[in-house]
C-alpha cells in the first residue's frame, strides 16, 4: 500500500511518499506527482524517507517523472530522504544520473527557495463567445511585457484554440495562463471537465470556434494534457529565443 501527503504552499509543492514502492502501487505515485504540476509550481519536493522500495523496476518513474515536469509547466522535481536500500537501487540503475536527489528535506527545500519564480499571468474566463478574445488580449499584454512581442501572434492563436475548445466542450469556467519558463512562452487553460481532450474532436471549419486541436498539434513546439481533482488542464509551448529576454 502506498500513501502520498501533499502540500501545496506556491511556487513549491511537497510530497510525502510513504508505504510500498512496486510496480503495482508507482501508477498511483506518478498519479500523484502528475497532479502536483496542474497547480504550476518551479518545483516539486518528494520526500521518500518513508518510502520502502520492494521493486527496483518501480525506480523507473522518477526520471519519467522528472522528464514530464521539465516538458510542462518547466518544473524541477526533487527527492529527499531515501532510506539506504533505495539509494543503493539508485546508484545500481544509474537513476542518479538523471534526477536530483537530497540527503534531507531541508536540503531540497532550501533548493528549491532558491529558484526564481517565473512570469505568469493567469485569469478566469466565462465560458462564452468573448472568451478567446480576452485570451489573446491577455497573451499580447503579457507578451508586450515581457518583451515577446514577436511571439504573440503564434501565442494568441494557440491561446484562441484552446479556450475555444474549452468553451466548446467543457462549457465551465476557464482558468487561462501565460507563463514564461524554461525556454518557453506557455499559454494554459484549466477547465472543470474530466473528459479527456482528444484531437479527433477538432472542428477543421475556421468557424468561431477555432480549427480546433489540430492547429495546436501542427504549430506548438509542445502541447499535452493533465486531468486534475475536478478537471483537467491543457497546454501549448511556444519556444523563445534565449537571446529574446532576460526572464528565460
Amino acid at each position: 500500500m502506498l500513501t502520498a501527503e501533499v502540500e501545496r504552499r506556491f511556487p513549491v509543492a511537497l510530497v510525502h511518499l510513504r508505504g510500498r514502492l512496486d510496480q503495482v502501487t508507482a501508477p498511483a505515485a506518478c498519479a500523484t506527482l502528475l497532479g502536483c504540476l496542474t497547480e504550476q509550481p518551479t518545483t516539486v519536493v518528494v520526500d521518500v524517507g518513508d518510502l520502502v522500495l520492494t521493486d527496483d523496476a518501480a525506480l523507473a518513474l522518477l526520471p519519467a517523472i522528472c522528464r514530464r515536469a521539465a516538458l510542462w509547466p518547466g518544473a524541477a522535481v526533487l527527492f529527499c530522504g531515501p532510506r539506504p536500500a533505495m539509494v543503493k537501487a539508485l546508484d545500481r540503475l544509474v537513476v542518479t544520473r538523471l534526477v536530483r536527489v537530497y540527503g534531507t528535506q531541508e536540503e531540497a527545500l532550501a533548493v528549491a527557495d532558491r529558484r526564481p519564480v517565473p512570469p505568469r499571468v493567469t485569469e478566469v474566463l466565462p465560458p462564452d463567445r468573448y472568451a478567446p478574445a480576452r485570451a489573446r488580449e491577455v497573451v499580447h499584454e503579457a507578451c508586450r511585457e515581457w518583451g515577446l512581442l514577436e511571439l504573440a501572434p503564434l501565442a494568441q492563436l494557440l491561446a484562441t484554440e484552446l479556450v475555444s475548445n474549452g468553451v466548446m466542450h467543457a462549457g465551465t469556467p476557464l482558468a487561462f495562463s501565460v507563463i514564461l519558463r524554461g525556454g518557453n512562452l506557455y499559454v494554459a487553460v484549466r477547465d472543470e471537465d474530466p473528459q479527456p481532450v482528444r484531437i479527433g474532436t477538432a472542428t477543421g471549419t475556421l468557424d468561431e470556434h477555432g480549427r480546433g486541436l489540430l492547429v495546436v498539434d501542427s504549430l506548438a513546439a509542445a502541447w499535452g494534457s493533465l486531468p486534475t481533482q475536478d478537471g483537467k488542464v491543457v497546454w501549448a509551448a511556444v519556444r523563445v529565443p534565449q537571446d529574446e529576454t532576460s526572464y528565460v
